[in-house]
């Protein structure tokens, strides 16, 4: 890391989770699901906030920001429920900035508006240095999405604040409040 690191090179960690026992129970309506394919949750508290820690050592001072999870409205990356999300959120937060403590923090991207996607939003208010979101579209719909992220951030009490793009879309910065 050293070695890109020295020609410029820094990262935007996107944290996930960790494997084997760092999971915690599979919720029967996606026993099946492989789990390769999404983050199961609830998550262990210990076992995630060990590997919270570990990355942000690794690699943290390298780091533009730290994204906590994907995309965690999207039932198809994430199996949680908003309440295991806000809480793994804060747990995750709070081992980075043990560690780095004006490191750059943000919400897994939001991927739809959904009742999901509000809820989050409301959990993680004023915990998160700017909002992420991950539009998949092209410029009319990535304009249509961010004004719905905007509505959606008012809605949970937000106000403005400083919103990126940050999925397979064709931007990054969008917008500043």
């Amino acid at each position: 890391m050293a070695a890109f690191a020295s020609r410029g090179l820094s990262l935007d960690l996107q944290l996930f989770a960790p494997y084997g026992d760092g999971r915690g129970p599979v919720r029967a309506k996606y026993a099946g699901v492989p789990p390769e394919w999404s983050v199961l949750c609830p998550m262990r508290e210990v076992p995630y906030r060990y590997f919270v820690r570990e990355v942000t050592r690794r690699y943290g001072g390298h780091a533009r920001f730290f994204q906590i999870g994907n995309e965690p409205s999207n039932e198809f990356q994430y199996k949680g429920t908003p309440e295991d999300y806000v809480a793994s959120f804060r747990q995750a937060k709070g081992e980075i900035r043990r560690l780095l403590p004006n490191a750059e923090v943000t919400n897994g991207g939001y991927c739809n508006t959904s009742d999901g996607a509000l809820r989050i939003a409301t959990g993680v208010r004023g915990q998160t240095d700017f909002v992420s979101y991950h539009c998949h579209d092209y410029l009319p719909g990535l304009r249509a999405f961010f004004a719905q992220v905007q509505d959606m951030q008012r809605a949970g009490g937000r106000g403005r604040r400083a919103v990126r793009e940050h999925g397979d879309g064709p931007g990054d910065a969008h917008g500043a409040g």
